[in-house]
């Protein structure tokens, strides 16, 4: 996962890729 990578601007950790991908849309 990369950091700050979220569509939202948030930065997710890594064991947050899945949630962070689940608001990607």
């Amino acid at each position: 996962a990369v950091k700050g990578a979220s569509s939202n601007g948030n930065c997710r950790d890594d064991k947050n890729e899945v949630e962070t991908n689940l608001h990607r849309s």
